[in-house]
């Protein structure tokens, strides 16, 4: 049994990682200790699981009493909580973004290393069920070579809360963004580092100051990866698929809840000639492909409607991810999260952000 600890009982913290661990891992984890400034918050988990609680995270760290901490607070925190509890012997899974610059990732990496303890960067969104099968369907090879890979996050969402403002690290690139960069870089490959081109914008109509829309590209200049596009925006008032994909063979489209894709074998595709004169007769050239067509759907749950059915596979995602946090802690075995993943994620945000000096209306976070 692993003794948790949870800083920060907001929007990650409670509904994701305490719900989570209460409701589906009770057997592999105890939550011993909360700590967040709001008071109805930490009340909450005292009363159903018997947890201390705390208005501060730093108190909480002290006191010790646990095995590992879940950095679930806002981004400007995630650095110096993690430094502290490493420090104090504890390991840590961290949400994302796990740092705001690569230089503070060292920091805290040097420190999980002096320490003897694991630094688990979370990304619940990489073992959804879609994205193995999009893995898995391009790792087959039916597609062909994959020459493109087009992913579209976001919806028509205005926002007032602390999370448009760059002070607090807020905006599209430090929210969902290290979701979307972690897919895209798996999906481009280890073969080599990308080149990036990025544009981000911020159209806050209440004053904020972070970007709201983002366009990244990731490229390799050699041609040996697909070209990645990665849209993250708060203005998709029309939501197209997750993902589109295309290949030498075929293409691949879908989202978290059903994934087609269609392919032809080259032995199976009529022999051609590649022409040596003038079109004839003005036509194209036309044929037939013997295409095949797979599809793909995540078990549907008769209780759950459209929106619960995408929350079924998000929440999948964060299960498998806590299956191998248990599996490290506990068990010894590899990480499928790592530093050098994040690391990764860091450096393509910094250039994205070093590309886009958005104009700071406030400079000091929120308190």
């Amino acid at each position: 049994m692993i003794r948790v600890a949870i800083a920060g009982q907001g929007r990650s913290g409670h509904p994701i990682h305490y719900g989570v661990l209460t409701n589906r891992f009770r057997e592999k984890f105890e939550i011993v200790a909360v700590a967040d400034q709001i008071e109805s918050r930490t009340r909450e988990a005292a009363t159903e699981v018997g947890a201390r609680t705390y208005s501060d995270y730093s108190s909480m760290i002290n006191a010790g009493g646990f095995d590992l901490l879940i950095n679930a607070l806002p981004p400007i925190h995630h650095a110096p909580a993690t430094i502290q509890a490493l420090a104090s012997g504890f390991h840590v899974v961290c949400e994302k973004p796990i740092a705001a610059t690569v230089a503070d990732l060292d920091l805290m990496e040097k420190e999980a290393i002096s320490a003897g303890r694991h630094l688990i960067p979370v990304q619940n969104n990489r073992p959804q069920p879609f994205f193995r099968k999009i893995r898995e369907v391009l790792n087959s090879g039916v597609l062909g070579k994959t020459l493109l890979v087009q992913s579209y996050w976001g919806s028509f969402r205005r926002r007032w809360d602390w999370q448009v403002f760059q002070a607090n690290h807020g905006g599209a690139m430090f929210n969902p963004g290290p979701h979307a960069i972690d897919h895209a870089l798996i999906l481009f490959g280890e073969q080599s580092e990308p080149d990036v081109f990025c544009r981000m914008d911020c159209n806050n109509p209440f004053g904020g100051d972070a970007d709201d829309q983002c366009l990244i590209t990731l490229f390799d200049k050699q041609r040996k990866a697909p070209l990645v596009e990665v849209l993250i925006s708060q203005y998709l008032a029309y939501s197209p698929n997750r993902y589109n994909i295309c290949g030498t063979h075929g293409g691949l489209s879908g989202d978290e809840t059903g994934l087609n894709w269609r392919y032809f074998l080259p032995e199976e595709a009529p022999k051609q000639t590649l022409w040596d004169r003038w079109s004839v007769d003005r036509a194209y050239p036309d044929e037939t492909l013997p295409w095949r067509e797979e599809s793909w759907s995540l078990p549907k749950r008769e209780d759950m409607g459209a929106v619960g059915y995408t929350i079924q596979s998000f929440l999948s995602g964060v299960k498998l991810f806590y299956d191998n946090v248990y599996d490290v802690v506990e068990c010894g075995a590899d990480p499928e999260f790592t530093v050098a993943q994040s690391r990764r994620q860091l450096q393509v945000l910094e250039e994205c952000l070093r590309q886009n000096p958005l104009p700071i209306k406030r400079d000091t976070p929120t308190k």
